[in-house]
């Protein structure tokens, strides 16, 4: 009776009178109306005392309310929630409920949200998102860059040191750009960056026609090389009045960087960071400078390429302080068409190397990083949504014992349906223990044989394996980090062309006879 009484007056006075009760009360009541009215109501109350009604709600009802609300107003709500309560709702929303609330929530809100959940939830959101991003900080030795000049339209920076292996920032401002670092091979003097603001160059009619463009602009460096930039980061701010206005999801911003080389725009990685009462902020990885373009759309893009079949070498992934360590993943490019893609290797939660490739649809190619740490302790990784670890000890310690895998060779690279084909590889013990280690051979992501090899410490064998393959196709090899690839084809038999010519050769003759006969 209750209900249908509130449903009758103004949303303001019935949550005004709702706001008065207690919240099983008004739970129960909220339960018997419509779930449109419920959020209606609860939108007109204060976010505590909703949050309070809420968790007195089933979670399937709470779910199906907060979907009908708002995802700035469900995400205030959200907040008010203590851990348990929060997941349980969350587990129980829609995809597109989750897409529509979780961008509105803090970062700090976002990480109390089990990652496993939110990957099972979202299965083709960019990993990025979802994960918390600790920035890449230069040594604290290192000055910030010198302005040369600022104006509306631009600014010039002079990087005055920088250091090999290290971080250092070469932006500092202007909007819409807060701050930009690289990651430099070589120790450099005076590295320069210039931004300028474009209005409409002729590159945008290259974007997707559904986004909408926040902001162009390009950046070009001087006294410093691409290959002695090992990878970049750059943090941007977007104004909220303009994410509101065009109806944009926080989740569907992303920094664009145009490829003169291939003619198109590739999107960068790009994380919400935080927001304050008038903008949002953004990280985003970067593998180069030219041309940029901040952009924004309704719906949040589906991840088109996919990391697999994460490995670390030596294995077990034990190194000592300055031992190289390998790290390696499958790329799989799951659009419809080729495109390019910046792989980036995460440790600890912060941006430590990237590969900027380009994959045909529905193409695999193997991406391999070398890692140097000299501090000690154990190291998160993650490529994609694969994760691993890999821990280093002090260098005076007793390393166990640890395989890694080198030279694979494949003997012929080019072999016929029905062959064999001989695939080794070195298999090496760089710890200082005997051990034991299984060698897989996997052939298009799938193990199709395993050796196990017993090595002395620093003992190593070649181990051999012999494939026979039935299609004709190129098939992908991989031994731990060492990737490479032979191809089948088809058998020659000369009958296939002999046979053909004998039966046009039986069909002219008939054909001649009978034109005799018939003009005698």
């Amino acid at each position: 009776d209750v209900a249908g009484i509130l449903e009758g007056v103004s949303t303001g006075d019935a949550a005004d009178i709702l706001s008065e009760m207690s919240a099983g009360d008004a739970a129960d009541i909220l339960g018997q109306m419509g779930t449109g009215d419920a959020a209606d109501i609860l939108g007109q109350m204060g976010t505590g005392d909703a949050a309070d009604i809420l968790s007195e709600m089933s979670t399937g009802d709470a779910a199906d309310i907060l979907s009908e609300m708002g995802g700035s107003d469900a995400a205030d709500i959200l907040e008010q929630l203590n851990a348990d309560e929060l997941i349980a709702i969350l587990s129980d929303l829609p995809e597109s409920g989750l897409l529509e609330i979780l961008p509105e929530l803090s970062a700090e809100e976002l990480l109390r949200i089990p990652l496993s959940l939110l990957l099972e939830a979202l299965p083709d959101i960019p990993i990025i998102q979802l994960v918390g991003e600790i920035p890449p900080e230069p040594p604290s030795d290192l000055p910030l860059p010198v302005v040369v000049y600022e104006t509306t339209g631009g600014a010039r920076y002079i990087a005055v040191k920088t250091t090999a292996g290290e971080w250092v920032i070469i932006i500092d401002t202007p909007f819409p750009i807060e701050r930009v670092k690289i990651k430099v091979s070589d120790s450099l003097q005076n590295v320069g960056a210039t931004v300028e603001k474009v209005t409409s160059p002729s590159e945008a009619s290259k974007l997707p026609s559904e986004v909408k463009v926040a902001a162009f602009f390009t950046i070009t460096l001087d006294n410093i090389t691409s290959e002695q930039m090992l990878a970049g980061h750059m943090s941007f701010l977007v104004e909220k009045t303009w994410i509101e206005a065009n109806g944009i999801n926080k989740w569907a911003i992303f920094l664009n960087r145009y490829d003169e080389k291939a003619k198109k725009w590739v999107r960068m990685p790009t994380i919400k960071k935080r927001e304050d009462s008038r903008y949002v902020y953004y990280d985003a990885v970067i593998n180069d400078f030219s041309l940029f373009a901040i952009t924004g759309s309704h719906t949040v893009p589906r991840e088109g390429f996919k990391a697999s079949d994460l490995f670390i070498s030596p294995s077990p992934a034990v190194v000592t302080a300055g031992e190289p360590i390998t790290i390696a993943a499958d790329i799989k490019n799951e659009l419809g068409e080729a495109d390019k893609y910046v792989a980036t290797l995460w440790i600890d939660s912060t941006i430590e190397d990237m590969k900027y490739i380009t994959l045909a649809k529905g193409a695999i190619t193997t991406v391999v990083f070398d890692v140097i740490k000299s501090e000690v302790g154990i190291y998160k990784v993650r490529v994609g949504r694969q994760t691993g670890s890999f821990e280093v000890l002090p260098a005076a310690a007793v390393k166990p014992a640890a395989f890694k895998v080198s030279q694979l060779d494949i003997t012929p690279a080019e072999i016929k349906v029905g062959e064999k084909v001989a695939i080794s590889a070195v298999v090496a013990n760089v710890g200082e223990t005997k051990g034991s280690y299984d060698v897989k051979l996997k052939i298009n992501g799938k193990t199709v044989d395993t050796k196990t090899v017993i090595l002395d410490a620093g003992e190593s064998t070649t181990v051999i394996f012999s494939v026979t393959e039935a299609k004709a196709a190129i098939y992908r090899v991989r031994i731990d980090s060492q990737h490479s690839e032979f191809s089948v084809t088809k058998e020659f038999h000369w009958w296939w062309v002999v046979i053909p010519v004998v039966v046009v050769i039986i069909i002219a003759v008939a054909v001649t006879r009978r034109r005799q006969r018939h003009y005698g």
